[in-house]
């Protein structure tokens, strides 16, 4: 089987969402069927990263360095139907490319590109993933905002829910990464063309380190450039404000992406708490302390820094829109606190309680290695692409 998969950029080195799902399940696609990925753009230095790390067995072309068209607010990329039609010379390149051999299917990635599910209709299968329901997302961060910037992400989550829905439609088949954002999109029924496919956790970077020594009871982390992040670092300053926690003398560590200059400059007020930006190794960085905290308050999707903590045995702490996307038990895999005064109560029994911290670091571990492996992940896609193939043929 060949397949041709679109993606906005190369794969490599995976730092966000699409490029990290196609960056963990690509190698494994690769074992089963002939690959050819086409990105919009990609670093001088990509397609030699690709051979590194895929070998000759994923060929891969970029059609130039200029990122796609695209809006940006608070982290969010928040397109018009119209411009999320790419330009015409783009769709030419790559049906030129898609020319050249006999390809089965074709994967589309992300939703910078999600227009070609149409482009490819009458002539190919195409399947689109990872669908995480971004209208969700602008819908909820609405809520944070005050009239006329309400109304303005509102008018925007309405053209992105026609979008979805029209794309989903369309697609041969569509991959949602949780039942939450398939029943936003589709309803609670869906159709026989869309399928939920949890993000998985590369356990290769992302795995116990008991040798690491624990400096810290708090850690936050994730990319504070994305907009739900860099929000909830700010609920983690105000729940570090409380009259409660004062007196507790907890250290606290924010490790990942940088974030925005205002919120650094909050920081520098706060005592107790260490940034740690761009670590290399973010497997290491979040065991450096006891206990991890995910205080986002908006968003779809699996949460991948939930899992990659869960994934190193690390006790979590989260508000529950962090977790409603997983299968887990909470108060087994994971705690969730629902207001300020919670979050205290709930922080300071599981400091206080090592033994609790291990049960609920094993259970979490445990979880992740049953329901979020990224080979599983990629069986089941190449199922879905087979059994889309026979039924478009």
């Amino acid at each position: 089987m060949r397949l041709l998969i679109l993606s906005p950029t190369l794969p490599v080195p995976p730092l966000d969402g699409t490029t990290t799902y196609l960056h963990n399940i690509l190698g494994d696609l690769a074992q089963e069927a002939e690959i050819t990925v086409a990105a919009h753009r990609g670093t001088p230095g990509a397609p030699a990263l690709m051979r590194q790390y895929f070998g000759s067995g994923v060929e891969s072309h970029v059609y130039g360095s200029e990122g796609l068209r695209r809006f940006r607010y608070r982290g969010y990329v928040s397109l018009s139907p119209k411009t999320l039609a790419v330009d015409e010379h783009f769709v030419a390149w790559v049906l030129e490319l898609a020319a050249k051999r006999q390809y089965q299917g074709v994967l589309v990635c992300g939703s910078m590109l999600a227009s070609f599910v149409e482009v490819f209709r009458p002539t190919l299968p195409a399947m689109y993933l990872p669908l995480d329901a971004t209208a969700r997302n602008l819908f909820a961060l609405a809520r944070f905002h005050a009239v006329p910037v309400r109304w303005i992400i509102r008018f925007l989550a309405l053209k992105w829910i026609w979008y979805e829905k029209r794309i989903v439609k369309l697609a041969a088949a569509s991959i949602f990464v949780s039942a939450h954002d398939k029943e936003y999109v589709v309803g609670r029924k869906g159709n026989e063309s869309c399928h939920i496919v949890p993000n998985g956790v590369d356990k290769r970077v992302f795995h116990p380190m008991p040798a690491v020594p624990k400096e810290f009871d708090l850690v936050v982390g994730g990319n504070f450039e994305y907009g739900p992040n860099a929000d909830g670092l700010c609920c983690f300053i105000d729940l570090m404000r409380q009259p409660a926690l004062q007196s507790h003398a907890w250290r606290s560590l924010l490790c990942g992406r940088r974030c925005a200059p205002s919120i650094q400059r909050r920081l520098q007020q706060m005592s107790g708490i260490t940034c740690s930006w761009d670590v290399p190794d973010m497997a290491a960085a979040v065991q450096r302390a006891r206990l991890f905290v995910s205080p986002v308050r908006y968003g779809s999707g699996i949460r991948n820094n939930v899992i990659q903590a869960l994934a190193c045995g690390m006790p979590v702490i989260s508000d529950p829109i962090n977790v409603e996307a997983l299968s887990g038990q909470e108060g087994k895999h994971y705690v969730c606190y629902r207001t300020k005064e919670e979050f205290a109560v709930m922080a300071q029994h599981l400091l206080n309680d090592p033994s609790a911290q291990e049960r609920l670091g094993a259970n979490g571990l445990e979880y992740v290695d049953t329901c979020h492996d990224w080979h599983l992940v990629a069986r089941t896609i190449l199922g879905l692409v087979h059994k889309s193939c026979r039924r478009v043929h």
